[in-house]
């Protein structure tokens, strides 16, 4: 049998053997053991010993939150003088966030950054990398970013804990800006993080990571430059459709209802969804694009346009894919040979420090 077969048996046997009214502790029961059938096998075991009290030790997040109805503790730290004690919290399910994410972060010893994106992004993969003293918690989309930071600021059990948000750009005007900076979200200088990469700073410190001389980077971001042009030409209405759907949004989303009664209720919706007009948002901002277009402003293009597909256009350049080239800029900002490219990535990123 393999390793994870035996012990199965082994943690089977020792629940069924256990005397009655036992108290069965298992320290890492998910050790070895198949992910995919970790939660069921503990399921059955329990529901075979109801009788018995069961105390896990573990530090795999997703086991402990398959334990539903189990009472939960994020042990940081045991010492003997001068007298033994431990230093533990409570995880509570009274919170406005996910147990899997509470269990991630009373687990953490350092502070928290809630980003955009998942676990392999390039989202996270840079912010591990440049927010070194923190811990990157990706959550998805900027609204659930600011929901994590808002709602985690809001539990007092949490205080212990420094937490702050970053989030792209996304055409917010500088009063939302600075909203969002009180609560400790900050956002990227320009529309989103791959456009970081775009910038011509940051772009030549990457071409000379592939060790490109001075006159072939020029010529490739020349190459890049028409790229962008280009592709925010053809895409324009999307990307201006995008944009609207997100104002739009905001909008809503910050829309007090007041609570009189159902009468003033419908007028103040009435009048809410009158005053946004999505045509209009549309067309302003695909004037503002049109005219920096047709300026060949580069920077602005980059602070206005969400444009993805313009990543897979470095990686072209430089012969690579798009995973292929995330997975280089992974190891060469980690690299003390390429000091100049996390430098130069690090001068676009907002500063983040601990208040």
């Amino acid at each position: 049998m393999s390793d994870g077969e035996r012990v199965i048996f082994y943690l089977i046997g020792q629940a069924l053997a256990a005397k009655k009214n036992s108290i069965l502790i298992f320290d890492e029961p998910d050790l070895h053991v198949n992910k995919a059938i970790l939660a069921k096998l503990w399921d059955s075991i329990e529901a075979a010993r109801p009788d018995c009290c069961f105390i896990y030790i573990t530090h795999d997040v997703e086991f402990a939150v398959s334990r539903s109805a189990a009472t939960k503790y994020a042990v940081h730290s045991y010492r003997e003088s001068p007298q033994m004690s431990w230093d533990f919290d409570l995880i509570s399910d009274e919170n406005n966030l996910s147990e899997a994410l509470i269990v991630q972060i009373i687990g953490s010893r350092r502070p928290i950054l809630f980003v955009e994106g998942d676990n392999e992004s390039l989202d996270s993969l840079i912010y591990r990398r440049i927010y070194d003293k923190f811990t990157i918690i990706p959550v998805g989309s900027c609204t659930d970013v600011i929901h994590a930071v808002v709602s985690f600021n809001a539990q007092p059990s949490l205080h212990h804990v420094w937490c702050a948000g970053i989030i792209d750009a996304d055409g917010r005007t500088s009063a939302e800006a600075e909203n969002l900076i009180k609560k400790n979200i900050h956002q990227l200088p320009v529309a989103e993080l791959e456009n970081i990469l775009l910038i011509d700073e940051v772009f030549f410190a990457l071409a000379k990571s592939f060790h490109f001389d001075i006159q072939v980077s020029n010529q490739k971001f020349i190459e890049l430059k028409t790229q962008v042009f280009n592709q925010n030409t053809s895409e324009l209405d999307t990307i201006c459709l995008r944009y609207t759907m997100r104002r739009v949004d905001a909008h809503i989303k910050n829309i007090n209802f007041p609570t009189q009664n159902l009468q003033k209720l419908n007028e103040y919706f009435n009048n809410a969804i009158i005053s946004v007009n999505p045509q209009d948002i549309f067309e302003k901002i695909k004037f503002e694009i049109t005219k920096a277009l047709r300026l060949e402003d580069y920077d602005k293009i980059l602070i206005l346009c969400d444009n993805k597909n313009l990543f897979a256009e470095i990686a072209k350049l430089f012969g690579l894919t798009k995973k292929s080239l995330q997975q280089f800029i992974g190891r060469a900002i980690m690299s003390s040979n390429n000091l100049e490219l996390n430098s130069a990535i690090r001068k676009f990123l907002p500063s983040i420090d601990k208040i």
